[in-house]
This record gives C-alpha cells, sequence and structure tokens, in this order.
C-alpha cells in the first residue's frame, strides 16, 4: 500500500535504513518514558513531577542544542548518528538500577537528553542529503509517522511487556532495538560536514550565523514557529496525559496509552496518507493553518469533556477529538518541517535543527512547569480549554492575514509561510 503513495521514497535504500532506525529508537525510547512517568505518577500523583520528569528530557536541548549544530554541521553525519545511538545503547542497561530512585532517574535522562543533542540536528540534516528535493514531503510524512507511531507503540506494548517480562527484559528490549539501529545507521554512507568550521574559538560565530540565516529568512521563521508550537503542544500534554485520564475522563492511568496516545497516533497516520496528494492542489502554509485551527478546535473540545458534566460517554468523544488533534498535528509539522529541508542551505542544517531543538524544549521549557502546576490547582480540563481557545485564535490571525488563499507556492526562502 505504501509504494501507491510514496513510491520514490520506499526504493530509498538509504532513506529506508535512516527511517528504520527512527523506528526503532523512537519505540525503544518511549517505551522507557513510559515506565518513568508511570512510576513518577504512581509515586506522586503531581502533574508537577511528571513535568519535571520531562523536562529533564528538554532542558540539554536549551543548554547545548545549538551548539551541538554548530559540531554537527563540521562532522561527518553518519558518523554522529552511529556515535550517539552507540552511546545511547551502552547508556540503557543503568536504569535497570536507577528505576526506582528518581534522582537517579533524573541523571541517566539528562545524559541520554545530552548525547541525543547531537543525534537530532544529524538526522533532520540526512534526510535532504539522501532524498531528492521533489520527494521531501513523502519523506518528512513519513519520519513523522514513525516519530508518532513509534510514541504510542512504546507506550502500547511497554505496559504488557513490563507485566508480562518484568523490569529487566523491558529494559534489555529497549537495548536491543537501539543496537539493531546502530547497525543500520552505520551502513548508512558517509555525509561529510561542510561548514568549514575549525576548533572551537569560532563556534560562537557559526551560530550566530545560523541565527542569521533563521533571521533574514521569513518563510524559515514561520516554519520554525509552527514546528516549536506544536512539539511544545505535544510536550505539554504528555505532562498532562495522566491526570487527563483520571481527572477528566475518569480512566486508570494505566490506559493512557490505549486511550489517548492511540487515536491521537492513528490520526498522524491519516494525515501522512492525504498530505502528499493534498500538496498538489494546497501550499504547505495553508496546511499549517488549516492544522493550527483544527488543533485549536479539537483541544478545546478535549477540555470541555468532564465525565460528571455529561450522560453520555465521553470516552468515545476523547478519542474522536484525539485523532483530529493528530490529524492537525500532521498537517502542521509535514510541512513546515518540509519548508525547511528545502531552504536551508546544506552548511547551515545542522545550526538550524540543533537551534529548533532548543526552541522546542526551551519555549516548553516555562509552559510545562506552569501548566503542570496549574493543573494541580484548576485541573486538568481548564488547561486544555484555555491552551485550545488561545492556539484557535492564533490560528485565526495567520487567516486574516490573508495569506492562504487557493494554490501557493515558496518560490524562495524569504516568501512566507
Amino acid at each position: 500500500m505504501l509504494h501507491l503513495i510514496f513510491p520514490p521514497v520506499i526504493y530509498n535504500l538509504n532513506f529506508l535504513k535512516l527511517w528504520g532506525a527512527q523506528m526503532l529508537t523512537q519505540v525503544a525510547l518511549n517505551m522507557l518514558y513510559y515506565i518513568l512517568v508511570i512510576r513518577i505518577w504512581q509515586a506522586t500523583e503531581s502533574n508537577t513531577a511528571v513535568g519535571a520528569l520531562i523536562l529533564s528530557f528538554g532542558i540539554p536541548a536549551v543548554i547545548f542544542g545549538p551548539f551541538a549544530g554548530v559540531l554537527v554541521d563540521r562532522w561527518d553525519t553518519r558518523t554522529v548518528i552511529v556515535a550517539t545511538n552507540l552511546l545511547r545503547t551502552f547508556m540503557l542497561p543503568l536504569f535497570v538500577l536507577a528505576v526506582n530512585f528518581p534522582p537517579a532517574v533524573f541523571v541517566l535522562t539528562l545524559i541520554i537528553a545530552f548525547i541525543t543533542q547531537f543525534f537530532i540536528p544529524a538526522e533532520g540534516s540526512a534526510i535532504p542529503s539522501l532524498v531528492k528535493k521533489e520527494n521531501l514531503i513523502s519523506a518528512n510524512s513519513l519520519f513523522t509517522l514513525s516519530l508518532n507511531v513509534g510514541m504510542a507503540l512504546g507506550y502500547l506494548i511497554a505496559s504488557p511487556v513490563l507485566r508480562v517480562f518484568g523490569l529487566n527484559w523491558t529494559i534489555f528490549a529497549v537495548f536491543f532495538c537501539f543496537l539493531i539501529a546502530t547497525i543500520l545507521t552505520e551502513r548508512l554512507p558517509h555525509i561529510p560536514g561542510t561548514s568549514g568550521g575549525k576548533g572551537f574559538s569560532t563556534v560562537l560565530s557559526e551560530l550566530v550565523e545560523g541565527g542569521k540565516f533563521i533571521a533574514s529568512n521569513r518563510a524559515i521563521r514561520s516554519s520554525i514557529f509552527s514546528i516549536t508550537l506544536f512539539q511544545s503542544l505535544i510536550l505539554i500534554l504528555a505532562s498532562l496525559g495522566p491526570g487527563f485520564a483520571s481527572s477528566v475522563l475518569q480512566v486508570e492511568v494505566v490506559d493512557v496509552s490505549l486511550i489517548v496516545l492511540a487515536p491521537a497516533v492513528v490520526g498522524v497516520i491519516a494525515g501522512t496518507f492525504v498530505l502528499p496528494r493534498l500538496e498538489r492542489r494546497w501550499s504547505d502554509r495553508s496546511l499549517v493553518t488549516l492544522g493550527i485551527v483544527s488543533g485549536g478546535i479539537f483541544l478545546s473540545i478535549l477540555g470541555l469533556l468532564r465525565a460528571e458534566f455529561w450522560n453520555f460517554d465521553v470516552t468515545k468523544v476523547a478519542i474522536i477529538a484525539l485523532f483530529f488533534l493528530g490529524l492537525s498535528n500532521a498537517f502542521v509539522n509535514v510541512p513546515a518541517t518540509t519548508t525547511l529541508h528545502r531552504y536551508v542551505p546544506v552548511d547551515l542544517r545542522g545550526r538550524v535543527y540543533g537551534i529548533v531543538n532548543m526552541l522546542v524544549s526551551g519555549v516548553a521549557f516555562l509552559p510545562i512547569l506552569l501548566v503542570g502546576s496549574l493543573a494541580d490547582i484548576f485541573g486538568v480540563a481548564s488547561m486544555l480549554v484555555l491552551i485550545g481557545v488561545l492556539i484557535f485564535f492564533l490560528g485565526l490571525y495567520r487567516l486574516k492575514r490573508g495569506m492562504y488563499t487557493g494554490k501557493e507556492v515558496i518560490l524562495n526562502a524569504s516568501d512566507p509561510i
């Protein structure tokens, strides 16, 4: 079936290696994250504590992300991908000893997140080196698919694997997935660094160069804003997920993966099949705006589904709303990422993706703490409605500017998305 929608991409063996490695690492890491999030929620029943754990995934991005991007532009991309996968592989067994000791969990999570700061810009900059420009939206659709399916699949299988095989074997499964991913990426072609920078004395100037490029290109700025907005939203929702299941839907917290994540990922899957066809008639920027408006609507609907207020099964409505929220996510992230791949010069890709990674984590940093704390006071439902309304009006503002009518094509990097 995939060959009917993504014909050029699925015959690209090098892309498939990278894609397969991404899927494996996503499944593995999210199995691990599920275990950690559930353990901390069960121990504290605090949205703030869960938010603090999620922030430990993102803090290194704020501090090291941009500088890692500078170095990735200098180094061979394949070497960076293989090395980071290998390092994370051999860090994983330490969680067997640390999973019941929260301070150690936070430390190990920070270390793995630090290593990942080099992996993210390397992976992002490798895609346009392996895929032709005209096939980027198909490639990014598949990467968005594997990103979200990997997250859901990791969450879905973590609980039964943990119940049946226990903690040690679950960690071993995570280890094994990373080991296979390392072997796959080791078989990628070399992609030499092109920035020309040497030594650490020029790191800051190279980083400034990447920042100036972003600041001078409206399309790039707008794409980064859209990606940051929705990736931050995902992190915020992840921190509220256990509380949403428990207090809003009034279901067991262990069912978060089935009720909350699964329908959203199915929506993302639907989006990845639809987007390559819509691209023929809609511009990237039109699709992004549609995703923002619809995302705000369905997020607000989720916040209104208090089980005690309605005489129908709110869980079924939530599943439908989450499906369309996942669809909205695909409509924002795939076209916006494709714009970056199309218009960021090869010698700046690592820096741009490092800055994007920093912004995603940095922008989400305070909202996760703030929303988690406010959710503990005012309730998860109130926070979902507030965030949804804000996103909806942002989408209306973009529509009001009259930028998104008919079939539009970005002709150069200064053309607004």
